[in-house]
Formats: C-alpha cells, sequence, structure tokens
C-alpha cells in the first residue's frame, strides 16, 4: 500500500488483431492495474437494511430478503450462486436493493433483471469494487454440437444461450457502478427497452 510508477510498452496485440467470434489464434490477453479505490458509499455488516453474505453463505432471491431490505452486500471472497434447471449459475436482481461487491469479492454468476416484471417498473443498481465472474457458467455449444473455444471455429454467435454477464430489460433505472465483469460466456453487458409502453414511465 504505497505510491507507484509504472511504465507499460505495448507491443499492438489486441489493437491490432481482431479477437471477435471468428478468431482462432492463440488466447489473447490483457494488463490490467487496479488501484485500491476509496469507496464512500460501501455498506458495512450489521448496517440497518444491509445483508452481509460471506462466502459459502447461501445468496438468498427476492422472496428471502427481509421487507426493509436496501442492499445485498457481499464481502471479501469467493461467492457462488446455486445453478439453475439449465445448470448456469444467473441470479435476478431485486428491485430496488442495491447489489454490492466489496474489494475483493468474486460473484459466480451471471445477473439479469426480473423477467417477469412489469416494463418501466424495475429500480436496479450494482456497486462496489469486486468482480463478477461467468468463468464457471459454459459457452454453449452451438446446433451442431461442438463446444465453442478459442480452438473451435464456429459459424456465429446467434444460438449461444449462454448467461450474459448482466442482461436488463425494461427497467425504469439502471445503475452499474465501479465492479469488473469477466469471462462471461456470451456478451457481458446488455440493456435493452422490450416491452410494452407504460403511460408515465420513463
Amino acid at each position: 500500500s504505497a505510491s507507484a510508477r509504472f511504465h507499460l510498452a505495448v507491443d499492438g496485440g489486441l489493437d491490432e488483431i481482431n479477437t471477435g467470434p471468428d478468431y482462432t489464434g492463440p488466447p489473447m490477453h490483457t494488463m490490467a492495474i487496479f488501484a485500491e479505490p476509496h469507496d464512500p458509499s460501501k455498506p458495512t455488516k450489521g448496517q440497518p437494511g444491509v445483508v452481509w453474505i460471506e462466502p459459502g453463505d447461501t445468496i438468498p432471491d427476492a422472496s428471502a430478503l427481509p421487507a426493509n431490505t436496501s442492499v445485498l452486500a457481499f464481502g471479501p471472497g469467493v461467492h457462488r450462486v446455486a445453478p439453475n434447471s439449465d445448470g448456469y449459475q444467473v441470479y435476478t436482481l431485486v428491485d430496488k436493493v442495491r447489489l454490492h461487491l466489496s474489494l475483493g469479492a468474486v460473484l459466480h454468476a451471471g445477473l439479469t433483471s426480473d423477467p417477469g416484471a412489469t416494463f418501466g417498473t424495475q429500480t436496479l443498481h450494482v456497486s462496489g469494487h469486486g468482480v463478477i465472474s461467468g468463468e464457471e457458467n459454459l459457452r454453449e455449444a452451438h446446433s451442431d454440437n461442438r463446444h465453442l473455444s478459442r480452438s473451435t471455429p464456429h459459424a456465429g454467435c446467434a444460438d449461444n444461450n449462454a448467461p450474459r454477464g448482466l442482461s436488463i430489460k425494461g427497467a425504469a433505472t439502471a445503475i452499474l457502478d465501479g465492479v469488473t465483469m469477466v469471462d462471461h460466456p456470451n456478451l457481458h453487458i446488455i440493456a435493452t427497452a422490450v416491452g410494452d409502453c407504460v403511460d408515465g414511465a420513463p
């Protein structure tokens, strides 16, 4: 925890090579340097309205949260959402409950808005300085049964229904602040306005 100075020489890499869906070369990696941030809005364990999750705890869905919950906070360490019936780790964000990842927290999951919510009614907030990882959600094989990987050519992305890092449809308000998203098998962030118009909704 001290000041540091970095000098980084770049050899082209991702600036010169398209690593999109049709890329078949060796893995390409990026370098990220994270400075420990000051987080004035971070919740604390025991704070009113905060449900604090430690590694290994069951992650509650909307039906299991106390009525006064305003923040679902993940402490430092590794957290895993239980796989759904399709075998994927997906967590449905709760309306008006901020999901916060503490520095050092890693959440293995794709996040999604509530697909059953009325269009234009959800207020969603994801914050913190932890990591949302999709590395344990496998990319879905295509119709020709080839499992997709960096070493296997494929025909495109249209039939990849694996979870996205964050998928939001028809929310009134959505805030994504500070978190790092890595290794999701589909797109990382998708926000769309899909649904019927509601009078008075933004």
